[in-house]
């Protein structure tokens, strides 16, 4: 009897990944590739998806119709029924079909689309936590954005559209001059997030708040910290 697979994928801001796992979840029968997220259209996502796939399935000797799931964990805002991605202000585009272009590719394998910290809520929810923890959890993701996935009582909270711990769009500073990529002022987003501390950065060299040499010295002249 041949094994079954199942295919994870992140896409993220900076990131995009696919894994490749046994139906088992053998941590150490992972296969996993990346690359950078790619925005030259709105199509590139899902080919570069589909291409990493392809390639972890030819390493691996599995076949197609070994394959019995697949799930997308990205970034939102998501629209399920489009099984796309819209208005998301770090992929600049407003709507990156997902769903649609990686299934014309792979008709019959079963494609499940949710919000990335979602996804990892119910990771930790199912996989992680403690019996007396998995009740009530709250996650919170810091990267290129800043997104959040609550359980509660048992259940995964929601809200309208799937983005009710969408944390990173909070106000957390009143009459901010400190502008989000989401247009609004004083976003936590905007203040911690990879993309909120970069941009801040770079406004204060130009401004002369701080000074390159300061900046290297603390990071001991290794720009990849």
């Amino acid at each position: 009897m041949e094994d079954k697979y199942i295919v994870g994928v992140d896409i993220g801001g900076t990131w995009v990944r696919v894994a490749l796992s046994n139906q088992n979840l053998d941590e150490n029968q992972f296969k996993i590739k990346k690359v950078r997220t790619p925005k030259e259209t709105k199509f590139s996502i899902s080919n570069a998806v589909c291409e990493m796939l392809l390639e972890l399935l030819s390493e691996n000797n599995v076949s197609l119709h070994q394959l019995i799931g697949m799930g997308l964990a990205s970034a939102g805002p998501l629209d399920m029924q489009k099984g796309e991605l819209f208005n998301n202000v770090n992929l600049g585009f407003k709507e990156i079909p997902l769903k649609k272009p990686i299934q014309s590719k792979f008709p019959n394998i079963p494609i499940y689309l949710a919000n990335d910290c979602n996804a990892a809520v119910l990771g930790v929810h199912y996989f992680e936590a403690e019996e007396i923890e998995k009740e009530n959890i709250v996650y919170i993701t810091i990267s290129t954005g800043i997104g959040g996935g609550v359980i509660c009582n048992g259940h995964l909270l929601l809200g309208k559209e799937g983005i009710a711990a969408e944390v990173g769009h909070g106000t957390v500073e009143l009459n901010s001059k400190v502008q989000c990529n989401c247009g609004a002022y004083g976003c936590w987003e905007a203040y911690s997030s990879g993309t909120g501390v970069k941009n801040r950065t770079l406004n204060a060299l130009k401004e002369g708040k701080i000074h390159a040499e300061v900046l290297l010295k603390n990071v001991e002249n290794d720009v990849s910290k």
